[in-house]
């Protein structure tokens, strides 16, 4: 039976796009439901733009320090703000840096702030989340909103 070798370069391309595509990063950013997140009232929820139906989340940001979760590889982790800048609403910025307790993972938030929808919430009408565990990076775009 004759073997079937790739070419050299072939090869080599393949290892390539498998370590630079966020598709194949060593951890996944999961979506769960809002009753799953530990927090509760005012603040920030984020959403992927193709979640799974409107009860799935990605992101929750409350108004108390330090409320920040985000479910990493199946498993519910809180984050610290360590940066923070641009326009401010109902306790957040449109930009920020979380990390989680150990260090390990850094979330960068960027928003853009939609319309008002009332006294109490606004839209997030487009935004990123960026997460970074050691080399990984994995980026999707999210909508969401914030209020009390």
């Amino acid at each position: 039976m004759q073997q079937f070798r790739l070419p050299t370069i072939l090869r080599l391309s393949s290892v390539l796009f498998f370590l630079a595509n966020p598709a194949f990063a060593s951890f996944t950013v999961d979506e769960v439901t809002i009753d799953q997140f530990k927090g509760r009232g005012c603040g920030m929820t984020l959403w992927k733009l193709s979640r799974k139906s409107s009860n799935y989340f990605v992101f929750f940001n409350g108004i108390e320090p330090n409320s920040i979760e985000m479910s990493i590889n199946g498993k519910l982790q809180k984050f610290t703000r360590i940066k923070g800048s641009g326009q401010q609403f109902y306790g957040q910025m449109t930009s920020q840096t979380f990390q989680n307790k150990d260090k390990k993972i850094t979330v960068d938030v960027n928003l853009e702030l939609g319309k008002k929808v009332d006294t109490e919430v606004t839209l997030i009408s487009k935004g990123t989340i960026r997460v970074k565990r050691d080399k990984d990076v994995v980026s999707f775009a999210v909508r969401g909103d914030a209020g009390c």
